[in-house]
Formats: C-alpha cells, structure tokens, sequence
C-alpha cells in the first residue's frame, strides 16, 4: 500500500518540474508513460530523476497526464488552486483574498495567501503574454 503524499514532501526548490508526480497523481507507472509516448524507459527514468524533457516530449507528456504543459512545473496539488486564481480581475482577487484572510487569521495562513497572491500575479503575467502572441 503507498503512503499518503504530502504536498511538497522533499521540497526541492531547485527543482524543474513535477513530472514524477503527476505520474503518480494520475495512477501511472513509468512503464505506462513508456508504452503511451513510445519511449525508452531509460528515457522516461531521466525525467522523473530531474531531467528537462524537450519540448515536444513536455506536450505529449500534458496531454497524457490531462493537463497543460505548464502545470507540468508545478506539483500536481497546487494546480486547482492555480487554476481558480488564473485570468480573475483585480477587484475579484482582491475580494477573495480578503475573505481568506478573515477566514484564516493565524499569521502563518497570512504568509500562504500572501506567497499565493505573488504566484497569482506572476502566473497572470504569463497567461496575458501567452494571449498576446
């Protein structure tokens, strides 16, 4: 029986992506990825051990796993989080942070929603480049 996961169990900051984990988050073997995208399982090892896979390999992975490429760099957990943040206006974030913050006082769920507004911020920033190109 596998253990439980915890979000961010090593929390290797420096890493670039999640790829092992959205493996596991979708119920997959190594084997599985192997057998679907047609690859070496000496390929599919590198990726879960850090390697950066090339781009095509990344879209076929997203879709795979039912996902877009760029949640691939995040853990899977934190995606619907993302997600539910992505493409709201100003006023509405701001509101809904204001609710969260009187719904959890306690200064270390301050320090979460504030880290989450900065990663909201940066993950808008992206998503409006992507729709101007």
């Amino acid at each position: 029986m596998r253990k439980p996961l915890t979000i961010h169990e090593d929390d290797r900051r420096d890493r670039l992506h999640y790829i092992e984990e959205w493996i596991d988050h979708r119920g997959l073997k190594q084997a599985d990825v192997c057998r679907e995208l047609g690859i070496s399982k000496g390929t599919v090892s590198k990726w879960c051990s850090g390697d950066l896979p090339g781009e095509d390999n990344v879209k076929r992975l997203a879709v795979l796993l039912n996902t877009d490429p760029i949640s691939l760099f995040r853990h899977p957990l934190d995606d619907w989080l993302t997600h539910f943040f992505q493409n709201r206006r100003d006023e509405e974030l701001s509101r809904m942070v204001d609710v969260l913050r009187a719904a959890f006082p306690r200064d270390d769920i301050r320090d979460l929603i504030t880290k989450s507004d900065d990663q909201t911020e940066t993950v808008n920033k992206f998503g409006s480049r992507k729709k101007d190109r």
